[in-house]
């Protein structure tokens, strides 16, 4: 549920990151830029204002249409097609217009509140005038345009002014289509990721499903197998209680044996770990005393060494993967390093040395031994009683349900039969295509054997790549008779198109008989060796085939 909720919670955000792009273009970037316009105009007519009367109007008296010579008129018009004004005017302190590129507009009085209170106060006033609009005068504007007051002051006293009519009909038109471009892209884009989100989402909530459904049957076969086994919980617990207790013990030892060695060794050199320092060409940096103990080395033997010198090839190709990874990341890793020195297993850590700028510069090694925890680990597995690869039942837990299968078949003089099968190539497979494969193999021959079989037989793998079916029903019936629908259920598989391979597995049948009676290991014995002899005869007819 809190997945879901996540998940849901992604598209809602994403759909409106979509819907934020146009709204912030439209009514934030679009005025932000409109403003800059704005500004930059209104700069732009305080200059020419304050050039014209410099020019003009040296004296800085009251303008008046005296004022106006006809040097004036030429310098604006010659400055109105230089600068493509629309219109110039020039206003007297009182708001008359006294000079208009318009000369119709001449002698008209300016009486309107901004002109009075911004205007006439020192303050440049602009309007961004569009098309099919009407002016600040009230006129009907055939262009965009920006329409600018120019005061002119001398001192505090209002002298006159300038009424500036900037043409932005291009500049507009080319700023509204970039807008208008980019918004669709960036739109197109963020529609795209949010489709791409939604598809995710759904993937996700599809494959939580499924994981959840698989949980669910896992957990009823987890309770079934539960019941099989509460005669040896109690055995687990033991043994994992006293694993905890060891592990503590040795915790506390580590733990004291830090506190006592810190007053007199740094921490580097205090620790059971192995700490070691690896450059970007994978050499050694620094090796603290207890790795180059295991090393058995002295600091000149290993400095600037690459680590290729001290490894094996399969374990150098690793380490270097895991390095070159850090390097690129900047990120930890953890793996786990089986030592082909010493056959022991450790925990390397690796985290990322960087500079001030953030750069890695090298890779901090910490390697830790933890040879006890995995025999540990081996131990309980040892104690489960299936696999933990295929879900079947492992030796131990098959040879349990055997030891019951043979009293009832004793009691009852009943007959048992078994099929002990092998998984031909195994070796092969895995030295091809990888372990991965070998083991994905080895789950497919498992799913093979279950369809097999009713659900009620007892499926187990004993070994790498040896598994042995028994009947649960008891009686006289054998195995014989679904022996052919194995050989078809395995064909059905090699039909398969895309196979890397072909699947192949060898089988005998052994029987138990309640009037001779053997062990359970006596019967698996049987079932081996009629295995062998069935492989033995597909390898025989195979060479005379080609």
């Amino acid at each position: 549920m809190l997945k879901s909720n996540l998940l849901r919670g992604i598209v809602v955000i994403s759909l409106c990151s979509v819907l934020f792009l146009p709204v912030y273009t439209f009514y934030y970037l679009y005025p932000a830029f409109e403003g800059i316009i704005t500004e930059r105009t209104e700069e732009e007519a305080e200059r020419f204002a304050s050039h014209m009367a410099h020019l003009f109007f040296p004296s800085n008296e009251d303008m008046t249409k005296d004022s106006i010579t006809p040097l004036f008129r030429q310098g604006v018009d010659k400055m109105a097609k230089d600068m493509q004004l629309v219109k110039v005017k020039v206003f007297s302190p009182a708001g008359e217009i006294i000079y208009s590129t318009a000369s119709r507009e001449t002698g008209a009085i300016n009486s309107r509140k901004y002109f009075r209170d911004v205007v006439a106060k020192g303050r440049p006033y602009t309007q961004v005038v569009r098309k099919s609009a009407h002016s600040l005068e009230g006129q009907f504007m055939t262009r965009d345009v920006i329409e600018t007051y120019a005061p002119l002051m001398k001192g505090d006293h209002f002298i006159g002014a300038f009424e500036l009519y900037y043409d932005i009909t291009k500049s507009r038109d080319s700023f509204n289509a970039l807008v208008s471009r980019s918004s669709f892209i960036v739109f197109g884009v963020a529609l795209g990721l949010l489709v791409g989100v939604i598809i995710s989402a759904l993937n996700a909530h599809r494959s939580i499903r499924e994981r959840d459904a698989a949980e669910d049957e896992l957990r009823r076969h987890r309770d079934h197998l539960e019941q099989l086994v509460e005669t040896r919980t109690r055995e687990i617990m033991q043994v994992h209680q006293q694993i905890e207790k060891e592990m503590m013990e040795k915790q506390q030892m580590e733990s004291s044996l830090l506190h006592t060695e810190a007053r007199y060794r740094s921490l580097v050199e205090s620790t059971q770990d192995s700490i070691y320092l690896i450059d970007a060409d994978h050499r050694y940096l620094f090796m603290n005393q207890m790795h180059a103990r295991r090393m058995g080395l002295r600091p000149d033997q290993f400095l600037g060494h690459p680590y290729s010198e001290f490894h094996t090839p399969e374990e150098t190709l690793t380490f270097v993967e895991n390095v070159d990874r850090v390097f690129r990341t900047g990120e930890s890793l953890q793996h786990e390093h089986r030592s082909k020195r010493d056959d022991r297993y450790f925990l390397q850590t690796l985290s990322p040395a960087k500079d001030q700028s953030g750069k890695v510069i090298a890779v901090t090694v910490v390697s830790k031994d933890i040879t006890v925890r995995k025999h540990m680990e081996e131990e309980l597995r040892a104690l489960s009683l299936t696999d933990q690869l295929t879900g079947l039942y492992n030796r131990r837990g098959f040879l349990t349900l055997m030891d019951q299968y043979f009293k009832i078949a004793n009691r009852l003089k009943n007959k048992l039969s078994i099929l002990y099968a092998d998984l031909d190539n195994l070796k092969g497979i895995n030295d091809t295509f990888g372990h991965q494969e070998g083991d994905r193999v080895l789950t497919e021959a498992a799913d093979v054997l279950r369809d097999t079989f009713r659900e009620s037989d007892v499926v187990a793998r004993i070994g790498g790549d040896e598994f042995v079916v028994m009947p649960a029903v008891m009686g006289n019936a054998t195995l014989e008779s679904v022996a052919e629908r194995l050989d078809r259920n395995i064909a059905a598989v090699n039909a398969l198109p895309g196979r890397k391979h072909r699947l192949s597995i060898s089988y005998g049948i052994a029987f138990y008989d309640p009037e001779h009676p053997c062990t359970a290991e006596d019967l698996l014995d049987q079932g081996d060796r009629l295995m062998y002899e069935h492989k033995k005869r597909k390898t025989a007819g195979s060479r005379d085939r080609s």
